[in-house]
C-alpha cells in the first residue's frame, strides 16, 4: 500500500513538471491579453486607413514636375494622349467655317421703290422745266461717274421721260421694279461683312425671328459694292423694262440708293460657332510601346504624357493583379507596424503604450503620410511633414524611437510615390541629421539651427544622389536640390512655431519649459520662500546636488534641477512641523503621538501633488513630488513609536512598520531616483557634527545602500554602476559645500 502511494506520488510530481514557455508561447500569452488585443486592434485599422489615404490599390507614378530623369523613359505599351494644340487648330478651323448669320428685313427695299417712284412723278411734273429739277435728274446719271454736258443732260432727260408718257400712273413701271428688284428682297443686301472670325464667302439669313429658319446665301450675291449685285440688278432692269436707255438711268439712281436689309445676329452666330466646335472631335496623338517619352537628363516640365501611360500599362494589368498589388502593400503598412511595435515594446519607453500617447501617435502618423502624400505632392515638399514627425517623436519620447519611426514612414511615403532608392536616401539622411542634432533645446534659436543642417544635408545629398545617377541638366539639378535644403529649413521654423503645442498636448517638458519653470519668481517658489524659508533653501541645495549628480550619469539634468525646486512644496502647508522651518522654536512633535506626526509629515507628499495640479504644473514635475520618498520609512517616528511601546509592554506586538512608510509610488525615472537620494543624503548631512570627506562618502553610501536594499530603485531602471556614479557626485558636491575653513583668531581692539 504504501509502494502504490509512492509510486502515484512521484508520478503526480512528473506529471505536474512543466518547462519555462517558450518564446511562441510567451508572445501568444501577451497578444491574448485585453489591453494588447485591443492596441493590434486599433493598428490594424490604422493600416487600413494608410492604404486608403495612399490609393495603395495600385502603384503610383514615379515620377514629377522637375524630376530630372536618369535614363530614358520608355512606353510600356501603347497608348493616346488628347492632342490639344491640334484640336486648338481645328476649332479655329471650326469657327472659320461657320457662316455668319443676318437677319434680313426687306421693308428698306420697299420704301426705296415708294422713293423712287416719288422722284419720277417729281420729274414728270417739272418735265417742261429742266432747269428746276436738273439737280435731281443728276441722281439717275450712269453710275460711272462720268457727267455729260448740260445739253446732252437735257436730251437724256427728255427721253426717259418719253419711255413714260403712256403709263402716266406709273403702276406698270412700279411692278417692273418690283419684278426686278424681287431677288434682293427674297434674299437681302448687305453694304460691308462682318469683319469677325468666320466664312467669308457664305453667309445665313432669316426673316422674322427665327434663326434656325436660315438659308445660305454666297456673299457675292448680297454684298452690293460688289460687281455681281450690280451686274444683276441692270440685267434684271433691263429685262422687266426692254428698254436699255431706262434701265441704264434707273441703275443709276438704284445703285446710289440701294438699302441695306442684312444685319447682322451675333448671339445667332455665337450659338453657330459652339456648335460647330462641339461638332469637332478630340484629336490624339498616338504612341506605340518603345517610343521614348521623355529624354535622359532633361526636366520634366510636364508629367501628362507620362500619366497616360501609366493609366494604359494599369489598364491592361487587370483587376487581379490590382488586388494583388494592394495586398501586398498592406502587407508594406503592416509590416512597418510590426517593426515599430516590436522596437517600442522591448526598447521603447512605457509612456508611448499609455492610451493617450498611443493613440496621439498613430494619429500623427495618419496625418503626416495625409500631408506628405495628398497636401504637397506636387511640390515634393513630402520631406516637411516627415521631418516634423521626426522632431515631434524626439522631443516626446527619445532619438531611437523617432529614428526607427521615421525610417519606416519614409520608406512607405517613398514606395507610396512610386519613388525608389535616391529619393528614401535623401529622405532619411536629412531625418538622420535632424534627430541626432536634436538633443536638448536649451534656446529658441536650436530648432532654426537644426532645421537649416537639415536643409544643408538635404541639398547635398539630393545633389550628390542625382550626379551619381548620371543627371546632367546642371541648373535644374541644382534647382531641385536648393527645394529640397529649403523644405527641411522650413520644417524647422514649422517646429519651432509648434513647439508650444507639442508641449501641452503630449505634456512633455523641453529645456526652454524647463527654464521657464525654473524661474525662482515663479508665484509657488515665491509662496515657498515666504511660507517656509528653510525648506526653500534645502530645496535650492537639493536642486545643485541633483543636477551634478543627474548630469554624471547622462540623465536630465535640468529636469531634476527644477523638480527639486518643487519637489517639497506641500510643506508650506505645515511648514512649522518640519525642523528646516522651526528656526530654534518649539518643535510641535513634541506635544503629538509619532502615528500623527508620521501623517503630518507624509501629508506633505499629497499636499505637494495637489498643489502642483492647481497650478497647473507638468505631470513630470507632479511624479517628482510623488516619487521623492517612495515608500521609504519614516524612521525616526517609527523609532520612537517602538521605544514606547518597548517601554510600555515589552511583550507587545511590534508596531506595523506599513503605518509609518510613504504612499509612495517608487521612483519610476532615474531621475527621480536621483532625487530621491539627494533629498535624503541633503538633510542628512546637515546633522553631521564633523563634515569630513570620509564621513561625507559614509554617509552617502549609508544612505544609498538602506534605500536599494528597501527596493526603492526596482522600478527607475537605475543600474548599480550608476547609482555608484551617483554617489561619487554627492559625495564630491557636499564635501565642496562642508570643505574646511581656516579659522581666524579673533579681532584685538584698537
Amino acid at each position: 500500500m504504501s509502494l502504490g502511494n509512492h509510486t502515484r506520488n512521484r508520478s503526480d510530481r512528473v506529471a505536474s513538471f512543466r518547462l519555462p514557455p517558450g518564446s511562441f508561447e510567451r508572445t501568444w500569452r501577451t497578444l491574448r491579453r485585453s489591453d494588447v488585443s485591443l492596441r493590434v486592434l486599433v493598428c490594424f485599422l490604422t493600416t487600413l486607413v494608410l492604404w486608403g489615404i495612399t490609393e495603395s490599390w495600385m502603384p503610383q507614378l514615379g515620377y514629377r514636375t522637375g524630376d530630372i530623369p536618369a535614363r530614358d523613359i520608355v512606353a510600356r505599351v501603347g497608348f493616346r494622349v488628347p492632342d490639344e494644340a491640334r484640336r486648338e487648330e481645328q476649332i479655329a478651323q471650326a469657327r472659320q467655317s461657320v457662316e455668319h448669320v443676318y437677319r434680313h428685313d426687306p421693308q428698306p427695299l420697299a420704301e426705296i421703290r415708294q422713293d423712287l417712284k416719288g422722284k419720277i412723278f417729281q420729274l414728270l411734273d417739272s418735265r417742261h422745266d429742266f432747269p428746276n429739277v436738273q439737280a435731281l435728274w443728276a441722281e439717275f446719271l450712269p453710275a460711272d461717274g462720268t457727267v455729260p454736258e448740260i445739253e446732252e443732260q437735257r436730251t437724256q432727260f427728255e427721253t426717259f421721260l418719253g419711255q413714260l408718257e403712256n403709263d402716266r400712273d406709273l403702276d406698270s413701271f412700279d411692278q417692273q421694279i418690283t419684278a426686278a428688284l424681287a431677288d434682293f428682297e427674297r434674299i437681302g443686301l448687305l453694304k460691308k461683312l462682318d469683319r469677325h472670325e468666320g466664312r467669308k464667302t457664305e453667309i445665313r439669313i432669316y426673316r422674322g425671328d427665327d434663326p434656325t429658319q436660315s438659308s445660305r446665301v454666297p456673299v457675292p450675291e448680297v454684298l452690293i459694292p460688289d460687281v455681281t449685285v450690280r451686274t444683276k440688278l441692270l440685267e434684271k432692269l433691263k429685262q422687266q423694262l426692254g428698254n436699255a436707255v431706262l434701265a441704264e438711268h434707273l441703275f443709276g439712281w438704284l445703285s446710289k440708293h440701294l438699302p441695306e436689309t442684312l444685319h447682322f445676329d451675333g448671339p445667332a452666330t455665337d450659338i453657330a460657332k459652339r456648335e460647330a466646335v462641339q461638332r469637332v472631335p478630340p484629336a490624339f496623338r498616338e504612341y506605340s510601346a518603345d517610343d521614348v517619352i521623355a529624354k535622359r537628363g532633361s526636366i520634366l516640365t510636364s508629367v501628362e504624357l507620362l500619366n497616360a501611360e501609366h493609366r494604359r500599362y494599369i489598364g491592361e494589368l487587370g483587376n487581379w493583379w490590382r488586388f494583388y498589388f494592394g495586398i501586398a502593400r498592406w502587407g508594406l503598412f503592416a509590416s512597418l507596424f510590426l517593426v515599430c511595435a516590436a522596437y517600442i515594446y522591448f526598447r521603447g519607453p512605457r509612456k508611448i503604450l499609455e492610451w493617450k500617447h498611443f493613440l496621439s501617435a498613430l494619429t500623427l502618423v495618419v496625418i503626416t503620410v495625409l500631408i506628405a502624400y495628398w497636401g504637397v505632392r506636387i511640390s515634393q515638399a513630402e520631406i516637411i511633414p516627415c521631418l516634423l514627425l521626426a522632431m515631434t517623436l524626439v522631443i516626446v519620447y527619445q532619438q531611437e524611437v523617432a529614428l526607427v519611426v521615421s525610417a519606416s514612414l519614409a520608406l512607405a511615403v517613398t514606395l507610396c510615390h512610386g519613388q525608389g532608392l535616391p529619393e528614401y536616401v535623401t529622405m532619411l539622411t536629412t531625418i538622420a541629421t535632424a534627430l541626432l542634432l536634436l538633443r536638448r533645446i536649451r534656446t529658441r534659436t536650436r530648432l532654426i539651427y537644426i532645421g537649416l543642417a537639415a536643409g544643408t544635408m538635404a541639398f547635398m545629398t539630393t545633389f550628390g544622389v542625382q550626379i551619381s545617377l548620371g543627371a546632367s541638366h546642371l541648373q535644374g539639378l541644382l534647382e531641385k536640390a536648393c527645394w529640397q535644403g529649403m523644405y527641411a529649413s522650413l520644417a524647422g521654423l514649422l517646429i519651432t512655431a509648434l513647439l508650444p503645442f507639442i508641449e501641452q498636448w503630449f505634456d512633455v517638458q523641453t529645456d526652454l519649459s524647463l527654464l521657464e519653470l525654473g524661474d525662482v519668481s515663479h508665484p509657488l517658489l515665491q509662496e515657498l520662500l515666504r511660507r517656509a524659508p528653510g525648506t526653500y533653501n534645502h530645496s535650492i541645495n537639493v536642486a545643485s546636488l541633483a543636477e551634478a549628480a543627474a548630469d554624471s550619469i547622462g540623465a536630465n539634468g535640468l529636469l531634476v534641477r527644477v523638480g527639486a525646486y518643487y519637489h517639497d512644496i506641500g510643506k508650506m502647508m505645515k511648514p512649522a512641523y518640519f525642523v528646516e522651518n522651526q528656526l530654534g522654536s518649539r518643535n510641535r512633535h513634541d506635544t503629538l503621538p509619532p502615528t500623527m506626526s508620521t501623517l503630518v509629515i507624509i501629508a506633505h507628499v499629497k499636499d505637494g501633488a495637489d498643489l502642483a495640479r492647481k497650478n497647473h504644473l507638468p505631470v513630470a514635475i507632479t511624479d517628482f513630488i510623488q516619487q521623492h520618498h517612495g515608500t521609504t520609512l519614516v524612521e525616526y517616528f517609527y523609532r520612537q513609536a517602538t521605544n514606547q511601546l518597548d517601554e510600555t509592554d515589552p511583550y507587545a506586538v511590534e508596531v506595523d512598520e506599513g503605518s509609518y512608510r510613504y504612499p509612495g509610488p517608487k521612483p519610476q525615472t532615474r531621475e527621480a531616483a536621483v532625487l530621491m537620494l539627494s533629498d535624503a543624503v541633503e538633510s542628512a548631512a546637515r546633522s553631521l557634527q564633523d563634515p569630513g570627506p570620509s564621513r561625507i562618502e559614509s554617509l552617502v553610501d549609508q544612505l544609498a545602500m538602506n534605500r536599494l536594499m528597501d527596493g526603492q530603485f526596482d522600478d527607475c531602471g537605475l543600474t548599480l554602476q550608476e547609482l555608484r556614479t551617483v554617489q561619487e557626485s554627492l559625495t564630491k558636491s557636499l564635501s565642496a559645500v562642508y570643505h574646511g575653513r581656516i579659522k581666524y583668531s579673533d579681532a584685538q581692539p584698537a
